[in-house]
């Protein structure tokens, strides 16, 4: 989806599926017991605090979406949306020349916001997006007229993260559980290897 705002999606991503095209898939896929992740972009030039509230509506609909996942725009040398992005201001002169001669890799992640209120605005929805499957309707009109998303970038990680447990169990998210065993076992390993280096090592 990456974002509601049709006109910047047929612009800047030069995608030009309509949003009732995609709502049409969604209850489709609603209707068959499918569930799906949709993936939502920030760093998208000419994107507005408005454009995420109609995105907040809009996914909080949907009954068989599994999880909202948040990416950033990303640039790739000598193409279109990178020359986009540097004419509004989103990509640097300098960041082109970077990423061109290989000095930042192969792309560049737009997520670098240098508007502290902007910054806040995003990370407020960054967390909305992810807690937006327990919200009922009643507390999403709550939250967008009292623009409480603003803050809710101060939510504690860890609270997020028990919303995202929450939410998987509800759904039976298979593949999310998988994820958490699958960091839960890579924690183990490095705390063994941890161990294993404090016991090997040479006694002064």
């Amino acid at each position: 989806m990456q974002s509601v705002n049709e006109e910047l999606r047929r612009n800047i991503l030069n995608r030009r599926e309509s949003n009732e095209q995609n709502a049409r898939a969604f209850r489709l896929c609603d209707a068959y017991g499918l569930r799906y992740d949709i993936d939502h972009m920030f760093g998208l030039p000419e994107e507005s605090e408005t454009d995420h509230v109609m995105a907040a509506r809009f996914y909080h609909g949907l009954r068989r979406m599994n999880r909202l996942k948040c990416h950033n725009l990303t640039c790739f040398p000598r193409t279109r949306i990178a020359t986009i992005s540097q004419q509004h201001g989103l990509l640097s002169e300098r960041d082109a020349q970077n990423m061109e001669e290989g000095r930042t890799g192969d792309f560049f992640h737009v997520d670098e916001i240098r508007n502290p209120e902007q910054q806040r605005i995003k990370a407020g929805f960054v967390v909305l997006f992810k807690m937006l499957p327990l919200l009922s309707k009643q507390g999403l009109d709550r939250i967008i007229t009292r623009k409480s998303y603003r803050w809710f970038g101060k939510i504690p990680s860890s609270l997020v993260v028990l919303s995202q447990i929450a939410i998987a169990a509800r759904s039976g998210d298979y593949r999310f559980f998988l994820y958490m065993r699958y960091y839960a076992l890579r924690i183990r390993r490095w705390m063994a290897s941890r161990s294993k280096a404090r016991s090997v090592a040479p006694k002064t």
